[in-house]
């Protein structure tokens, strides 16, 4: 147990014994270097969100690319259903005509 007091004793007087411009002279030392650490820290921590914003913004980037692809295939499904369904009327106008035309020939067949 002595040995533990000593050595503490020593770490003390060892502080005990500097000067106060020596004591003043480290404390700033010792500032300065957890404001290095503290500011490389941060950085590193800058540097990586950076990172992270660039690809976030190619993601998004992407999905508005997605976004329009879709958009323009949602058109050309929505022209496709028009153009059927013109085509269909169409169609039927020409059944019906043909279907007047042919009646009465059918009739006098049947008929006949």
């Amino acid at each position: 147990m002595t040995n533990t007091n000593s050595s503490t004793n020593k770490n003390t007087s060892f502080f005990m014994n500097m000067n106060v411009r020596s004591k003043i002279i480290s404390g700033f030392a010792a500032m300065i270097a957890v404001l290095f650490i503290v500011s490389g820290l941060g950085y590193v921590g800058f540097v990586n969100v950076n990172k992270e914003v660039d690809e976030y913004a190619v993601v998004v980037e992407e999905a508005a690319l997605v976004s329009s692809i879709e958009v323009e295939f949602l058109k050309l499904q929505n022209y496709a259903v028009d153009s059927s369904i013109r085509v269909r009327k169409k169609m039927l106008k020409k059944y019906n005509v043909w279907q007047l035309s042919c009646y009465p020939r059918l009739t006098m067949l049947l008929q006949g």
